[in-house]
Order: structure tokens, then sequence, then C-alpha cells
């Protein structure tokens, strides 16, 4: 399950609130020391209105019913974990979203399945939490080539590159291994057996290929829909992978309560917040509760690095891809009630598309390294290098984004920004989840 967005991507523009941490002093030997001081009152209204703690569930899917179904989770969960559907049989989600690594892929610059992707998978912590706006919708990938959290699901499975399987052959694993789970939560599956045991369709049918076309539409339906709640068990699993009760919520949290400060957060962490609303202008893009506008941007992020493209279109070819997808919001395998309001339907691709990514939540983002869709980024200070000095040398494709302005900051300004992050990681997950359930 690869490329759903890497969650450590910073924003950092020029701009904003003057941060009340102070400009720095000088010793006698000339050495900068920073001025320790706490957030000062129109840098709280700042954090009050624009950042915040998470709701206590996500947002509806209304793509998908069972999106809240702990039985629906629980199955979920087992093909997370499940490498059978792989071609080899040892690749499943959990190899490029390893729970060790906050649900990513650790490994250096792009994810492997049968072969390197071109890009590194993205963590899946809090992708449920899409947009708090009713009805706003929230692309996935980091180009945003699908609707909804259960049909990027649906993409790795049958990538040449990633798992290499078929929708037919998830279609058998759920009808022979977990038939009973699946008809309890979605009803009579179809028999894709004859009489006398033997597989009705080819394993290997899928779009794109001759075993597929051969099959009737009645057939194709039937692995479609499979293959669909397929996708939406492990959507309900993954929207219990939620980063929450950080540092930072408590104090976020004794601010919205009326305190002036809190001693929950060091000196130095509340200079970096200070610089996040304020100088640096992180907020601009990663605001809200999830500490992102799920928007995208051309960060200016050369394609150098061990198995990279050497360009990379980002959200213009998502825009194409998400519009063509038979599993998209409008289709018929979505549950929502009124497709005419699917986003999907009105959207179009802009200049500005090529070579844009996805901005990702920054909670739990230290755990989350590498960094960037490129996965070339291997520390937080690597992050904010590349935002202080306008972006890269022009290895990329599009045109950076206009707002990606170089910016200073000093040694110790960085340090304070970087010791913010840490206080979004979130409280550990229960350990129940880090694993194939029991069965």
């Amino acid at each position: 399950m690869n490329d759903t967005i890497r969650w450590g991507m910073l924003w950092l523009v020029m701009g904003g609130l003057s941060a009340c941490a102070g400009e720095g002093s000088s010793d006698e030997d000339g050495t900068e020391t920073e001025t320790e001081t706490a957030l000062d009152a129109d840098t709280r209204t700042v954090v009050l209105e624009k950042l915040g703690s998470l709701p206590a569930a996500p947002p509806a899917d209304p793509t998908n019913r069972w999106a809240d179904d702990p039985a629906a989770a629980t199955l979920g969960q087992a093909l997370f974990f499940d490498a059978r559907y792989s071609e080899n049989g040892q690749i499943s989600c959990a190899t490029c979203h390893d729970p060790a690594a906050g649900f990513q892929d650790p490994r250096a610059n792009t994810s492997e399945g049968l072969a390197f992707t071109g890009r590194a998978a993205p963590s899946v912590i809090n992708a449920a939490y899409g947009s708090l706006t009713p009805g706003e919708t929230v692309w996935h990938f980091w180009d945003g080539r699908t609707d909804s959290q259960w049909a990027q699901v649906l993409g790795p499975p049958e990538s040449g590159v990633e798992m290499g399987g078929t929708r037919t052959r998830v279609a058998y694993l759920l009808h022979d291994e977990y038939r009973s789970e699946y008809e309890a939560i979605f009803g009579a599956m179809p028999e894709l057996h004859d009489a006398e045991g033997e597989a009705l369709y080819p394993d290997e049918a899928m779009p794109g290929t001759d075993a597929w076309d051969a099959l009737d539409a009645a057939a194709q339906h039937d692995i479609n829909e499979i293959y669909a709640n397929f996708g939406k068990a492990i959507a309900a699993y993954e929207r219990l992978i939620v980063s929450r009760d950080s540092r930072f919520d408590q104090f976020y949290e004794e601010l919205a309560a009326g305190a002036d400060d809190s001693d929950v957060l060091t000196e130095q962490e509340k200079q970096g917040l200070a610089l996040f609303v304020g100088k640096a202008n992180c907020v601009a893009c990663h605001s809200g509760p999830n500490f992102t506008d799920w928007a995208f941007y051309n960060l200016a992020i050369d394609q150098i690095g061990d198995n990279l493209p050497e360009l990379d279109d980002g959200r213009m070819a998502g825009v194409e891809a998400v519009r063509g997808d038979v599993f998209n919001c409008a289709g018929e395998f979505s549950d929502h009630p009124d497709k005419s309001q699917c986003a999907v339907e009105q959207l179009t691709s802009l200049p500005l598309d090529l070579g844009a990514f996805k901005t990702p939540s920054l909670r739990s983002v230290s755990q989350t390294a590498p960094y960037m869709h490129t996965g070339t980024f291997e520390t937080l200070e690597d992050v904010l290098v590349h935002y202080e000095v306008g972006g890269g040398e022009g290895a990329y494709a599009g045109e950076a984004s206009p707002k990606l302005i170089p910016y200073g900051v000093s040694e110790g300004e960085r340090e304070a920004l970087v010791a913010f992050l840490k206080t979004l990681d979130g409280a550990p997950l229960d350990p129940a989840l880090l694993g194939a359930p029991a069965r």
C-alpha cells in the first residue's frame, strides 16, 4: 500500500506573525543565544484559531458504509497483514507501512515491493482525518489519484512494482479463507467455484488483461464488488491508526481553557511553536487539528536519488487517474448517497498541479523518516534546510510554488522548530492494532 502520503513534509514560507521568541542576542564572545519567552497574546490567538486537537472520531466517510464497523475493521486488519494475495506471497500492506516505523516505509529513497516504486510510501497515521469540513473531499496518495481511503487500498495489490497480484486473486482469498467473516459484514458472496470445486475465473484476471476481457459483465461486477469491499474493510482498520493525545494537545487544551501559558512545553518548544505560526509560517499549509490543509504544492524537490524517475508529474497525473477510476466517489461501488455531490465530477487539472504533491499531516512526524515523496530527506533538519534555501535546483517537473520563498533562521531557531515538531508525537497505539488479529 504505497504512496498514500509521507507525513513529514513541511511547508515553510516567509511572512506571518513575528515569532514571540526573541531574535536572539550575542554573548561577549559573539556566540548567538536565544531569548526564552512565553507565547505572547497574538501568537496564542493564532495557535488557538489555526491549530487544534483532533475530534474524538474521524469524520464520516459517506462512500464507505462500513467505515466504522468493528467487524469490518477486524477483517481489514487481518487483510492488512496478509501477504497471500501478492504475486510471491511475501508482500503485505505492512511491508511498506510498517507499524514499527510509524506505519510508513523507513527504508531510504523509494519503497520496494516486487521492484522499486518510484516514490516513498507515506504513513497511514491519521489518514482517516481528512478534511474536518463536512462534504470536503480529501484526495489520497501523494498525487491524489483516489478520492477515498478505501479506493486507495485497491491500487497496490495490482501494481506490478508493489504486490503484483490481481483483484481476482484477492476475491478468491476472501472467498476461500475469509468467507464467513466477509459474509457476516457484507452479505452473501457470489460463488466463485463450480460444483466440482474448480475456480470459475482465471487467477490472473484483472483490467487490462485478456483474461479479464474474456469474463462476462456479471462476473466482472462480482469480482469488482468483492474487491471494493476488500478496500472498505482495510480502510475501516486504518481509521483506527490515529495519533492523538500529544504533548502539544495537552498544551493546546490548557490554552483553550483560558490559560495564558503552560509548562507542558519547554521554552524551546514554545519558541518553535511561535516560529511555526509566525516567522516560518508553517501553519500556512500545516494547519488545523491534523496539521495539514491536504492541498497540493510543487515544493521544488529534486528528483535526485536512487530509484527515482527523472521527473514526476505528481498531481497533474493524479487528476486524470481519479477521474477515470471505476472505484471513485461517483462510481457504482461507492456508497455515497448523492453521487452528484462528488468532487471528482467537477475536478480538472491546473498548471500548478504539475510536479505538485499533497501536504501531509505532521502528527507523529518524528517517527516517520525519511521524508518527502522522494524519501531523500533523512531528518527533520534536512527538511527545514530545504525550505530555508527555497527548494531544489530544478531537477523536478513543473514550476515551484510562488509561496516557496527562501528565509533565514538561526541554528537555534531551527533546533526550536524541530523540538516543537517532536511535541506532536501522539500516545502509543493499542498494541492489539500492531499485528494480525487472532482468528
